[in-house]
């Protein structure tokens, strides 16, 4: 990575890869689909699985395309941001019971509105060193490398705990859903489940597992896992 300037845009399709391979691998893991329909690679030197299906591929980076835009938007935001989590939700579809739950939690996340960055026009990384170039003392692609290895190998680590450990699911699919505060507008919104700031309490409390953080820069961010009780 060396050669390729530290810029905005770069550090945000660096995140952008980091996010889709974290929810393939929650997906691979839940056993919703075929674990043929799944080719191995590294990601970040981690061991990884993705999927080979072109459609969940494009259903994944859309909803990843769309919590960036959410998440570096300039629409007036509160101090944290207008976005607080992105989340798996795992369900029983007969009983539409929650199993588990798998957040990136983005509370503290450093705005970028200011930069007026378009998130869907970044497709590939940029050569170009004067766009939006970076200069924050500590914070490079070395550490940036650094610490999304390390949480994605933490992710991996647990997820894989977690499938070798957990009863058979009965019937699991998935939901996508983007935790935002409730002014949000989201352009694909029936892809997707929207949750604004209201919260309906529990009736039992699920075990939480803290599985890492990236604090570096502006990339203020970390993961927890939910597993139903």
């Amino acid at each position: 990575m060396d050669d390729v300037p530290f810029t905005v845009p770069n550090v945000i399709l660096t995140l952008k890869e980091f996010l889709i391979v974290w929810l393939n691998q929650v997906l691979y893991t839940s056993n919703i689909y075929p674990t043929e329909s799944y080719t191995k690679r590294k990601s970040f030197d981690v061991i990884v699985h993705i999927t080979r299906s072109p459609s969940l591929q494009k259903y994944l980076e859309d909803f990843v395309d769309e919590f960036l835009n959410v998440l570096v938007s300039d629409e007036p935001s509160s101090k944290s941001g207008n976005v607080c989590s992105l989340i798996i939700v795992l369900f029983e579809q007969a009983n539409n019971k929650v199993k588990e739950k798998y957040c990136v939690k983005m509370d503290h996340f450093v705005s970028l509105g200011d930069l007026n960055v378009d998130v869907s026009t970044i497709k590939t990384r940029s050569f170009e060193a004067e766009t939006q170039k970076i200069n924050i003392v500590g914070f490079d692609w070395n550490t940036v490398y650094s610490d999304l290895r390390s949480l994605l190998s933490q992710h991996v680590q647990e997820l894989s705990r977690r499938q070798s450990n957990r009863l058979p699911f009965n019937d699991i699919f998935f939901k996508a859903v983007i935790d935002t505060s409730e002014h949000v507008n989201l352009s694909a919104s029936e892809k997707w489940v929207k949750v604004g700031d209201t919260r309906s309490p529990a009736t039992q409390l699920p075990k939480v597992v803290p599985i890492g953080q990236v604090s570096t820069g502006f990339l203020q961010f970390g993961c927890v896992n939910e597993y139903a009780k």
